[in-house]
């Protein structure tokens, strides 16, 4: 039996091979992961000018301004979300074994120096490292089943489109990922963005504007609430995998790059903000801004408070410990 043939799936190979499919078109054909593998394969074969170690930098030591760098950035970063969930659907027995030329390109890719360097040390992702290693042979590691929850693996699939499918959610990503916008002859960012937030009525009064009416910061505010829905949903989706820790784990590394850069960068911040909006609504229930009040929580029944707690648990790291640990210890368990 060939490698490609082998069934490690906890459903019917038939199914497996159509959820591996419908997987490649959310996440490799509808994104920019194409255009990362055609750059790649153009500055490896020697067809391109481009050096992939400048292209894959670390911000912080040489700002990343243009466009064309910025497009391609963004094309690797869905390629590697492409692995991660590839990664997470393999653990979980959702697919089978990856076909022959994707695990080739799967090792080509997140084996080179370059790729590695971004996604290990720049910007720290565990899932594509540890896709990797089953690709190149290292580990062929899958749940019990009886440990698996695929339905869960089917609601976090949905999650993810709420948020991976908002424009307005891409640009308060952005601006927590350092950057800036310009809106006239201003440039806005993530600092820009706190102010407004620290500011309940101007907070209220931008999320209430018109779309045509909506400035570049209006626009991160919204992403920002779409950010705030798909925390509470996450949120609640991982703690009703306390049964499967080690899938509650996979789930939140999916996120833990934005997750680890509101609790680094902006966490007190926004948890301050939170409050003092919350003070805010209720002082004004009885008031002429409750409208105000009301739409920026119109499909959130429950207190902002709740929503305190939840960022909480996803910024602490609990949720992704297990498999931290275990990947960094011993390494996860070979099938």
């Amino acid at each position: 039996m060939t490698r490609s043939q082998r069934n490690t799936a906890h459903v019917d190979p038939e199914l497996a091979a159509v959820n591996l499919v419908d997987l490649e078109e959310l996440y490799y054909g509808g994104t920019g992961a194409p255009r990362a593998v055609a750059e790649f394969n153009r500055i490896r074969n020697g067809t391109s000018r481009r050096k992939l170690s400048s292209l894959l930098r670390s911000h912080i030591c040489r700002p990343i301004v243009s466009n064309a760098e910025i497009e391609l950035r963004d094309a690797f970063d869905d390629l590697l979300a492409y692995y991660a969930i590839l990664e997470i659907a393999s653990s979980l027995g959702y697919v089978g074994e990856l076909p022959e030329d994707a695990r080739r390109q799967a090792v080509r890719v997140l084996g080179d120096d370059d790729v590695q360097e971004y996604y290990q040390s720049h910007y720290p992702l565990l899932l594509p490292r540890l896709m990797f290693e089953r690709a190149s042979g290292q580990r062929t590691f899958v749940l019990d089943a009886d440990a698996v929850d695929l339905p869960a693996f089917m609601r976090f699939l949905d999650l993810n489109a709420t948020i991976e499918h908002s424009d307005e959610a891409d640009v308060f990503l952005a601006m927590l990922d350092d950057y800036r916008f310009g809106d006239g002859e201003e440039l806005h960012g993530m600092d820009d963005l706190l102010i407004i937030l620290g500011r309940p009525r101007e907070f209220a009064r931008r999320l209430s504007r018109p779309e045509k009416q909506r400035h570049v910061l209006d626009t991160a505010l919204q992403g920002f609430r779409v950010f705030l829905r798909f925390c509470r949903g996450m949120d609640d989706l991982l703690r009703g995998l306390q049964p499967s820790p080690l899938q509650q784990s996979l789930l939140w590394h999916h996120h833990a790059y934005w997750f680890e850069i509101v609790r680094d960068d902006v966490g007190a911040q926004l948890h301050a903000a939170l409050r003092q909006f919350e003070r805010w609504q209720g002082a004004s229930t009885n008031g002429t801004d409750n409208d105000h009040a009301a739409e920026a929580t119109a499909d959130d029944p429950r207190s902002l408070g709740s929503m305190h707690v939840a960022l909480r648990r996803l910024m602490s790291g609990r949720y992704g410990w297990v498999l931290r640990e275990t990947s960094n210890s011993a390494g996860l368990p070979v099938a």
